[in-house]
């Protein structure tokens, strides 16, 4: 029969000499590059996506109202 594991590694993870550090650490930063990249899209999305407004003043301007106010 062909052993599909090593033992001596499944002797280190029983007598607690292995540690899960570097798997832990390297997901914590996979994690936190996803946030990263989430926060940006979501902020270009925003930027993008949101309709001009146009200025009050300028609006007022440009309305059929104007010739009364300056009479």
């Amino acid at each position: 029969m062909i052993e599909t594991y090593s033992p001596e590694l499944i002797s280190e993870y029983l007598n607690g000499q292995a540690s899960d550090l570097p798997a832990m650490v390297r997901l914590m930063a996979q994690a936190f590059f996803v946030l990263m990249a989430g926060i940006v899209i979501w902020r270009v999305s925003v930027a993008f996506g949101k309709p001009k407004q146009v200025n009050q003043r300028k609006k007022f301007i440009r309305s059929k109202y104007k010739d009364h106010w300056y009479n």
